[in-house]
């Protein structure tokens, strides 16, 4: 990763750059042999002024393998906050499944975790948005992946189904941009 970085900084001083963690919990770490926790890698990134100017945080919520597991808004919440103690804006990557079906144009080792459904992606946006856009540290929100009728990589993670499609998702998502970001 430092080499990279270096190797960014020979071709542009300037570019900004913004290091993603995937499963900022550390989900991972159950089944491969780690020497740092994902905080502790992007510490010591930002410690050794690389000039890293942001941190991503990829929260693909309800899947497993290879996702984040469920929590509860305070647990993100506190996240959150130690992520935010590294002084540099965060920009989420978030999605979480409509359906916990085999979705054959998935290519992700992520599994949807039992009784997903749009009902429920629906309602963890409705609950997890208003949240994030409280925290003064998160500099911006997207959304992982737009189409469930392409090849993707997280099982029926879009805002649009199969069929091109928009899910209940897209609407919330669209309410509460109105209704808080004018």
């Amino acid at each position: 990763m430092v080499d990279g970085i270096e190797a960014l900084r020979g071709i542009d001083p300037k570019a900004p750059l913004i290091v993603s963690i995937d499963q900022p919990w550390g989900e991972y770490i159950a089944r491969e042999d780690q020497e740092l926790t994902p905080f502790s890698f992007a510490d010591t990134l930002v410690r050794g002024e690389l000039g890293v100017a942001g941190i991503g945080l990829e929260l693909n919520l309800g899947y497993w393998p290879g996702g984040t597991l469920p929590r509860d808004l305070l647990e993100i919440s506190r996240m959150l906050d130690r992520w935010s103690q590294l002084g540099l804006p965060l920009l989420l990557m978030i999605s979480a499944p409509s359906s916990d079906q085999t979705d054959p144009l998935a290519r992700e080792g992520a599994v949807p975790l039992a009784g997903a459904s749009q009902a429920s992606q629906q309602r963890l946006l409705e609950s997890l948005l208003p949240m994030l856009l409280a925290k003064h540290p998160v500099q911006g929100i997207i959304w992982n992946q737009t189409f469930d009728a392409r090849p993707h990589s997280f099982a029926h993670g879009g805002l649009f189904d199969a069929q091109g499609q928009p899910k209940l998702a897209l609407q919330t998502i669209a309410d509460l941009r109105s209704r808080y970001l004018g």
